[in-house]
C-alpha cells in the first residue's frame, strides 16, 4: 500500500513529499527530511503516543545522537504547524513516559483538493471519512515509521508496528488495518473511534493519579502529623547518609559503616535489623537508590580507585555492574518512572558544568539528557514527582544550592528555591502538590513545605532535619543536632587519630572558617545559639559572638584583618539580596561597605588590608571579582566567570579564586593583568575545600580516584603533594595554621546524626 502524502491536520495542509506546510492565510513552511519522517511516524500512529526511543532507533537509526535531536525534529514541527501555546497544545501532545501523539484532527486529502482545503474552501474529504475521497490513501497508514524499520514477514519477528499497536509484543495475528478497512469501509472507523474513546478514558485513570482530599498536605494538616513523636531508625554509630526509602515504605535504604568500610542497607520498619544489599567483597558503597516499582536498587560501589554503578535485583538478588561513574563524588541516582534507565550527573564533552545524563539500564550506554538547562549552573540531583510528569533538579553545591521544577509536558522550568536559602536535601509529597525541603542552618534550619506551583514556602519546624525522603505515609529525615562541625587534625597524625572539634557545642554547625594572618584567630559561622552568626576564636579559647543584624544574616566566608580587631562578611537581606558588612571585634557593631556593583557573595582583605576584594553575582549567574581602595573607596574590576566558594589574597599581590570556564584554581595580579594556574580538576564538589596559607596552596583532593586526603601546592603547576591522608573532600571550608600544625575542617561529626521516621497524612484511593 502506498501511504498517503498529503494531510489536512486542524487547518493546515501538510504535503509530506514536498515537504510543505501550508497555513489557510497563505503562508508555507518548508520542512527538513528528519522532521517529516517524525510526522510521518506520529499520522501513521494515530492517537496513539509514540515513544523517543522508537523515533531515536528507526529514524535515527546510525547516527550518534541524544535524546536532544528528538525533540528539535518536534519543535521543528510545532513552529511550522503554528502549535506555540506550551500551556494548550493544540497538534503535537508530550505524554510522559510514553512519547508525543497527535492530537489534532486529522485525515488524507486528495491532492486536487489541496490548494481548497488550504484555503477553507472544501470538506469533500471529510465527507468520506477518513479512508479519503477514493480509498487511495489509507487512513492511519501502515508506515508508521520510515521505510527500512523491519518487516516481520521478512524476520518472523514481531515488527516495530506491531509493537506499538500491541505493548505486550504478543503476535495475536490481528487483522491488517487495510483488510478490515476492504470489508467494512464505513462502519470500522466508528468502532475505532469507540474503541480509542474508551482507551483514552482507561489510559487517563491509570496515569492521572488521584487526588487526595482538600488540605491532605496542606502545611497545617503536616505540621499536625509531624508534631508526633518520630522513631529512631538508625542511630549515628549506623548511619552515614545517602538514604531513600522502598516504594510501599516497608523499609529504609542507606549508607552505614559495616566490616570496616560503609555498606548500602535495607532496614525494615517496625523490627529487625540491617541487612546487607549486596554480598559483594571489598571496596565501599555509596548513594543508593530504588526503582518506582521497587525491583531494582541502584548504588555505586568504589574500589581500587575506581567507581562502578552496579544493579541489585531485589527479589533474586541477583546483580550487574551497569556503568561507570565518578570516584571523587558520589553521584546522585534517580530511576526514570518507567524504569528504563537512570538520571545521574554528568559533564558534556566541552562543558564544565554538571548536567543531568540518561543511563541505559539494558546496556550501560550514557547519553546528556534532554531538558531545559540554566546557564553555568551545575545540575546536580532530580527527582521525578510521583505522577512522573514533573522532574525536580537541585542545582549547585551545597549549601548553595537551588530548586528547580522541569514540567516534562510543556518543557518549562521554573524556579522554587533560590540558592541563597540553604536547601539540604528534598523530596516529593506522595500527590505531587508540594515538595518537602530540608535546611540545616540558620533560623530556617528544619523542614520546609515548598508548593510546585507556586513557590511558596512554608515552616513546618522538626530544627536538624535534613535529606527528607518519602513514601505513602511514611518520611524518612536525617536528624543532627550538628550537621557540620569545625574539627581540628593534626598534621603529620595517623589516619585513623580521631579528629577533635576545635569549638566544642551541643548543637548547631560551624562552616566557612578563615585564620587570621597570625593564625591566633579563627572567624567562621555558626547558628548554635539560634541565627547564623560571625563567631571569632582565639587560641586560648576564648569566642566571641558578634551581633545580630536585624534583617539580614551571614552567608560566606568571612575575613579578618592580620590583627583580628576587624572582621568583613557578606549578609545576605530580607529582600533577596546580598551586602557587603564590616564590623570591629572590640566594640562589635555592623557597617555597610558601600558598593553599586551587584550582590555580594564572597570577600577577601589583602595582607596590608589596603583593598577589599569581593565577588559580585552579575547578569546570567556570572560571578564577578572586583577590589576597593580601603582608603579613597576607588573600585576595579578585576575577572569574571569564577565559581562559586571562597577567594583568598597572598602576600605578594595576588588574588586566587576558582576559574568556572577551566575548572581550574588560578591566581592573578590585579596590577599587571596576569593569571596563572595553581590547581586543574577543582570542580563543583571541592567548591569549599580549599585554603591559602604559608604562602601555599591547601585542598582536599583525590587525584587519580585515590589517597583522599590534604593537599600541598607552593609553586603554580607545581605536582600536589599529600601532606595529611583525610577520609573524604566533602567540606564546608578548610583552614591550615602556620607551620602546617593542624588542619581545621567543617565537615560532619561521626555519630552526630541518626535517622528518623515521621508519619504522613495517608494518602487514600479508590483504585
Amino acid at each position: 500500500m502506498t501511504a498517503c502524502d498529503v494531510w489536512m491536520l486542524g487547518d493546515v495542509v501538510v504535503d509530506l513529499a514536498t515537504q510543505r506546510v501550508r497555513h489557510a492565510g497563505g503562508g508555507e513552511v518548508r520542512l527538513t527530511p528528519r522532521a517529516v519522517a517524525v510526522l510521518r511516524a506520529l499520522i501513521g500512529m494515530g492517537d496513539r503516543p509514540l515513544s523517543r526511543d522508537v523515533l531515536l532507533s528507526t529514524i535515527w537509526a546510525q547516527a550518534e545522537t541524544g535524546d536532544e535531536v528528538v525533540s528539535k525534529a518536534i519543535n521543528e514541527l510545532r513552529l511550522a504547524l503554528g502549535d506555540h501555546d506550551t500551556r494548550r497544545r493544540r497538534f503535537i501532545e508530550t505524554i510522559p513516559k510514553l512519547g508525543y501523539r497527535l492530537i489534532c484532527t486529522c485525515r488524507p486529502l486528495e491532492p486536487a483538493a489541496t490548494a481548497d482545503a488550504a484555503a477553507g474552501e472544501t470538506d469533500a474529504a471529510a465527507a468520506e471519512g477518513v479512508s479519503g475521497a477514493d480509498g487511495r490513501c489509507a487512513a492511519q497508514s501502515d508506515h508508521v515509521l520510515p521505510p527500512g524499520t523491519g518487516d516481520a514477514a521478512a524476520t518472523g519477528q514481531p515488527s516495530v508496528s506491531a509493537s506499538l499497536s500491541n505493548p505486550d509484543n504478543v503476535n495475536d495475528s490481528v487483522i491488517p488495518v487495510s483488510e478490515k478497512s476492504a470489508s467494512r469501509p464505513r462502519r470500522s472507523w466508528r468502532y475505532a473511534a469507540v474503541l480509542l474513546l474508551a482507551a483514552g478514558a482507561i489510559l487517563a485513570w491509570l496515569l492521572i493519579p488521584s487526588r487526595p482530599a482538600s488540605g491532605l498536605y496542606s502545611a497545617p494538616a503536616l505540621r499536625a502529623s509531624l508534631a508526633q513523636p518520630p522513631r529512631v531508625v538508625a542511630t549515628g554509630r549506623e548511619y552515614l547518609g545517602y538514604v531513600d526509602i522502598l516504594p510501599d515504605a516497608s523499609a529504609a535504604l542507606y549508607a552505614s559503616p559495616l566490616e570496616a568500610t560503609v555498606r548500602v542497607v535495607t532496614r525494615p520498619f517496625g523490627s529487625g535489623t540491617p541487612r546487607r544489599v549486596s554480598a559483594l567483597a571489598g571496596g565501599a558503597e555509596f548513594a543508593p537508590a530504588v526503582s518506582h516499582d521497587g525491583r531494582i536498587i541502584a548504588y555505586q560501589h568504589f574500589a581500587d580507585g575506581a567507581c562502578r554503578i552496579r544493579l541489585h535485583e531485589v527479589a533474586s538478588g541477583s546483580e550487574r555492574e551497569l556503568a561507570g561513574c565518578s570516584s571523587r563524588f558520589a553521584e546522585w541516582l534517580e530511576f526514570s518512572p518507567d524504569g528504563r534507565f537512570l538520571l545521574t550527573p554528568r559533564m558534556r564533552p566541552g562543558e564544565n558544568v554538571m548536567s543531568l545524563h540518561r543511563i541505559d539500564l539494558a546496556d550501560g550506554s550514557a547519553r546528556a539528557y534532554d531538558y531545559p538547562r540554566v546557564a553555568g549552573m551545575n545540575d546536580v540531583q532530580a527527582r521525578y514527582a510521583p505522577d512522573g510528569r514533573r522532574l525536580a533538579i537541585r542545582r549547585g553545591a551545597q549549601p548553595h544550592s537551588g530548586l528547580s521544577v522541569v514540567d516534562l509536558r510543556s518543557g518549562e522550568r521554573r524556579e522554587l528555591v533560590d540558592d541563597a536559602f540553604g536547601l539540604d536535601g528534598y523530596t516529593w509529597l506522595p500527590d505531587g502538590s508540594a515538595l518537602l525541603i530540608g535546611v540545616h542552618d540558620g533560623e530556617r534550619a528544619g523542614l520546609w513545605r515548598v508548593d510546585a506551583e507556586t513557590g511558596e514556602k512554608t515552616y513546618l519546624g522538626l530544627r536538624g532535619a535534613t535529606c527528607p525522603v518519602a513514601a505513602r505515609d511514611a518520611l524518612l529525615y536525617t536528624h543532627s543536632l550538628r550537621r557540620y562541625a569545625l574539627v581540628s587534625v593534626a598534621i603529620g597524625a595517623a589516619p585513623a587519630a580521631a579528629p577533635v572539634q576545635a569549638f566544642a557545642a551541643p548543637r548547631g554547625a560551624e562552616w566557612f572558617p578563615r585564620l587570621s594572618e597570625d593564625g591566633l584567630a579563627l572567624a567562621f559561622l555558626s547558628d548554635r545559639d539560634g541565627p547564623t552568626a560571625v563567631h571569632v576564636g582565639r587560641e586560648d579559647g576564648r569566642l566571641l559572638r558578634l551581633p545580630d543584624l536585624p534583617g539580614a544574616e551571614p552567608s560566606a566566608t568571612p575575613a579578618l584583618s592580620a590583627d583580628a580587631r576587624r572582621v568583613f562578611v557578606p549578609m545576605r537581606q530580607a529582600d533577596g539580596h546580598s551586602g557587603l558588612y564590616e564590623s570591629a571585634t572590640d566594640a562589635p557593631a555592623w557597617r555597610r561597605v558601600d558598593s553599586a556593583n551587584g550582590d555580594v557573595e564572597q570577600v577577601a582583605l589583602s595582607p596590608d588590608e589596603h583593598w577589599i576584594y569581593y565577588v559580585v553575582r552579575g547578569g546570567a549567574e556570572m560571578r564577578v571579582l572586583w577590589r576597593r581602595s580601603r582608603e579613597t573607596g576607588a573600585e576595579q574590576r578585576i575577572a569574571e566567570g569564577l565559581a562559586a566558594g571562597p577567594i583568598a589574597c597572598d602576600r605578594r599581590g595576588g588574588v586566587f579564586y576558582i576559574d568556572a570556564a577551566r575548572q581550574a584554581l588560578v591566581r592573578r595580579t590585579p596590577d599587571d593583568g596576569r593569571s596563572e594556574t595553581w590547581l586543574d580538576d577543582m570542580g563543583y564538589w571541592t567548591t569549599y575545600a580549599w585554603t591559602l596559607g604559608n604562602d601555599a596552596v591547601y585542598a582536599l583532593r583525590e587525584p587519580g580516584g585515590r589517597d583522599f586526603g590534604l593537599y600541598r601546592v607552593g609553586v603554580a603547576g607545581a605536582t600536589p603533594v599529600l601532606v595529611q591522608p583525610t577520609d573524604g573532600i566533602a567540606a564546608l571550608g578548610i583552614a591550615v595554621t602556620p607551620g602546617e600544625k593542624r588542619l581545621l575542617i567543617s565537615q560532619p561529626p561521626p555519630g552526630a546524626q541518626e535517622l528518623r521516621r515521621a508519619s504522613l497524612p495517608r494518602l487514600s484511593s479508590t483504585r
